[in-house]
């Protein structure tokens, strides 16, 4: 069995940091190896934009995993988000991967980013609806 872990933002498969190998998913790694399963876990860029960080996952996804040997996939937080985003966009992906399993992805969004958003600022300071303000930032692009 393989599986690929898709880590959240300002996250990291793996780093030396102070002499030490730390990991985002700590101790998943080992305790799924002990188990004769296969993991990946690459870093997709701590604080790209979903776009980007997905298509890295994608990469990631299409030389570990096969159409004929199928994996599944444990993402974190953001990892989700790009996960799903790679699942229902990015070519070879959805053949490759058997199961998505997510773990707190901020579906409807995230208070952090909606404080940095533009619209959010615009509706603090004109009392204008934050979805009406994306739906015309979605309408600009």
């Amino acid at each position: 069995m393989k599986v690929m872990l898709a880590h959240g933002v300002l996250g990291f498969g793996a780093i030396d940091l102070a002499g030490q190998h730390v990991r985002y998913f700590k101790g998943v790694v080992d305790d799924l190896s002990n188990l004769g399963v296969e993991i990946e876990a690459p870093s997709l860029g701590p604080i790209d934009p979903v776009r980007e960080r997905a298509a890295k996952l994608a990469a990631a996804i299409n030389s570990f995993f096969s159409p004929t040997d199928r994996g599944h996939v444990i993402a974190h937080s953001m990892g989700g988000l790009d996960a799903q985003f790679a699942l229902a966009h990015l070519d070879g992906v959805a053949q490759r991967v058997r199961s998505l399993v997510t773990i707190g992805t901020p579906y409807f969004g995230s208070p952090i980013a909606d404080l940095l958003s533009a619209s959010h600022a615009l509706h603090a300071a004109v009392g204008i609806e934050p979805a009406v303000l994306r739906e015309l930032e979605g309408s600009i692009a």
